[in-house]
């Protein structure tokens, strides 16, 4: 075999490894998800890749009649009579982040409260947000060899399982940073549960990632005051609108709790 033939072999063999490559870093995957903060209702969250961006929607079929959550907030009268109130949009309606690793950003959509109302937001931080610890215990998901990894992360204790058949380092949510795609997540208390149940690579479908752009931009340290000073406004709204002379004691039972992120 001559020169020029090597070479030819040699770059065909590059191009289908590439090709490969290229088709491993592009796909979809959809996780059934468990949370807390949405009462433990199941739904379907899916997650979309291309090269170094990722979009992961929550609930992205969910319907509006189904996407209800408990209120944020009751405040218990004298005679036991319970205020609940609703201060966020539903499940649905917010919640996606994505993830740019080559730029290291996460961008995300929530809310805030301010001036009675709940207001959309967009939040941009940064990647490298998690310290993963792999362990030597795999177990297979699917077709998939996965392995452990473990993270504490906003007042949760996580496992996680990766697979190294898949070499992009992003999965549900904002969890990242492992050596291959996670397939999936769960709490120790088990307030937060992603199960991958489909993986498609390369995707059937033609993957569109666009960043998050809603409402006021904020910076995560911006966003994160934001949501601790929530509670002493929204008591001084509530309290505001009681007659004067009626005489009124009152106990918050905050649910921040049951969130993704406990800590801000």
């Amino acid at each position: 075999m001559n020169a020029k033939t090597i070479l030819k072999v040699l770059l065909i063999f590059l191009f289908f490894q590439f090709n490969n490559l290229t088709a491993q870093n592009t796909g979809q995957v959809i996780y059934n998800t468990i949370l807390e903060s949405e009462d433990f209702t199941e739904f379907e969250s899916k997650l979309v890749f291309f090269e170094s961006k990722s979009l992961f929607t929550f609930a992205y079929q969910i319907k509006e009649s189904e996407s209800k959550r408990e209120s944020d907030y009751t405040i218990t009268d004298n005679n036991n009579a319970e205020l609940k109130f609703d201060i966020g949009p539903s499940l649905s309606s917010y919640r996606r982040v994505y993830i740019d690793n080559e730029k290291d950003e996460i961008i995300s959509t929530g809310h805030y409260y301010k001036a009675g109302t709940s207001n959309k937001c967009t939040i941009t931080e940064s990647t490298g947000l998690f310290n993963w610890e792999i362990t030597d215990k795999s177990k297979l998901i699917g077709a998939f060899e996965a392995f452990e990894a473990k993270t504490s992360f906003r007042g949760r204790n996580y496992t996680a399982w990766f697979t190294y058949e898949v070499p992009v380092d992003i999965g549900p949510w904002k969890f990242h940073g492992l050596p291959g795609l996670v397939l999936e997540v769960t709490d120790e208390e088990m307030g937060v549960q992603f199960y991958a149940t489909q993986v498609e690579i390369p995707s059937s479908e033609n993957i569109s990632i666009n960043k998050p752009d809603e409402g006021k931009h904020l910076s995560y340290a911006e966003y994160a005051e934001l949501r601790k000073n929530f509670s002493n406004e929204f008591i001084d709204l509530i309290l505001s609108k009681i007659p004067r002379g009626v005489k009124y004691s009152y106990e918050v039972q905050e649910t921040t709790s049951r969130s993704i992120e406990r800590d801000y």
